[in-house]
């Protein structure tokens, strides 16, 4: 799940500080698993909360909560009735978070569904994406700080692409591409990876090592935003601008 960053920051988010880097060394190519409709075990375990009621979110600092993330999601059915009560899960506990993605693995729920607010939009809709995957990124990538709610122990620097094309399906089976850049590139790189088994301390950048705990990085980005904040240009007052001729 990810959370654009705020004073304090309790929760995942990523901030991205652009740099100049070399390509990804990570690739990952899996056979595909057959779409199924949700499991009974799944609709009972998505029925034990009310719709508006949040999950806790499944971490990786116990071994079944490892073990979980570590799973490869199984495809989702564009469709299956009982995605509306998964949405609507995975919703709530983003909105108590106060995120801009979460994962279905990261609820409880190993299945290949993502939500992701959409900043790059005027609205910034939140919107569910099925089966997604990227068919292409660029050269060019950037390294940003990055945390995660289901890695408690800190966050740290991951490279990634500034610009990917993903391809999906919606709810009612069509297929979509789109192309996304900078930190909504960063958002979904960040959640499809959960789909695959995948956290972003596999892809920290070998100098990030290790996690920086949480109260320090939140005490690092309060100085930088105080630094910028002294170096930003007055505002000035329009009620004291000369009135036009």
């Amino acid at each position: 799940m990810l959370q654009v960053p705020k004073l304090p920051v309790a929760h995942l988010f990523l901030v991205m500080f652009v740099t100049a880097c070399g390509a990804s060394p990570h690739s990952l190519e899996l056979p595909q698993a057959q779409a199924a409709s949700l499991s009974e075990e799944e609709m009972s375990w998505l029925d034990s909360k009310a719709p508006t009621e949040p999950f806790d979110m499944v971490t990786n600092d116990t071994p079944h909560g490892d073990r979980f993330l570590r799973q490869r999601a199984q495809p989702v059915v564009p469709g299956d009735q009982a995605l509306d009560a998964l949405i609507s899960r995975m919703r709530a506990t983003v909105d108590k978070e106060q995120g801009v993605g979460i994962a279905a693995p990261q609820i409880g729920v190993s299945r290949r569904l993502v939500l992701v607010q959409r900043q790059d939009k005027a609205e910034m809709p939140f919107e569910a994406y099925l089966n997604p995957k990227v068919v292409s990124r660029s050269e060019e990538t950037v390294v940003g700080w990055e945390g995660c709610l289901s890695v408690p122990a800190g966050y740290g620097r991951v490279e990634r692409a500034r610009t990917i094309r993903i391809e999906y399906e919606q709810l009612d089976g069509t297929h979509q591409s789109d192309d996304v850049t900078d930190w909504t590139a960063r958002i979904f790189l960040h959640e499809l990876d959960h789909l695959d088994g995948i956290l972003f301390i596999d892809r920290m950048t070998p100098d990030a090592l290790p996690l920086m705990p949480k109260d320090e990085y939140r005490a690092m980005r309060k100085r930088e935003k105080e630094e910028e904040a002294e170096q930003a240009p007055p505002v000035e007052d329009p009620t004291l601008a000369p009135s036009a001729p």
